[in-house]
């Protein structure tokens, strides 16, 4: 018997066990076996994740940037900040920030740690399109309510 033919028999067979009848069949799992979703949100048009990591009241801080659209004359520039969001364990927004640091165009925070006063340490990158170095490591330390103590670079 010829290689195509061996092969087609081959596919052939397979159809028929798989396809009973020829015609698709959808198996569904059962009730108790199902994924459930507590809940669902969008954060943004213009935002990306990189992480999420559990608070400990049970919350989490999402990490990511937030692009923002600058007017600048007949063609518009954007301007990527780190974004830090704190949500309640239901997902509701607490506090956010959008941080930039020292007129780069491009920052992201990219992981985080909660630190012993109950407030953030975020790390992230922070790229200058325009100077030297040209993309380096972000540090922000931020206090329970969002709020900025000091970054570095």
């Amino acid at each position: 018997m010829s290689r195509f033919l061996l092969r087609f028999t081959s596919m052939m067979l397979v159809l028929l066990i798989v396809l009973p009848g020829g015609k698709a069949e959808v198996v569904r799992a059962e009730s108790d076996s199902q994924t459930h979703m507590e809940w669902s949100r969008e954060y943004g048009s213009w935002s990306a994740g990189e992480g999420v990591l559990p608070t400990s009241d049970g919350g989490y801080l999402a990490l990511g940037s937030y692009t923002e659209v600058v007017p600048a004359g007949e063609w518009d520039d954007y301007e990527q900040q780190a974004y830090i969001m704190k949500l309640s364990p239901e997902g509701e927004v607490k506090w956010e920030q959008r941080l930039t640091y020292g007129g780069s165009s491009t920052n992201e925070a990219l992981s985080a740690i909660e630190t012993r006063d109950g407030g953030y340490l975020v790390y992230g990158t922070s790229t200058n399109q325009a100077g030297e170095p040209y993309s380096q490591m972000y540090l922000a330390k931020l206090d329970a309510d969002g709020g900025l103590k000091w970054d570095r670079t």
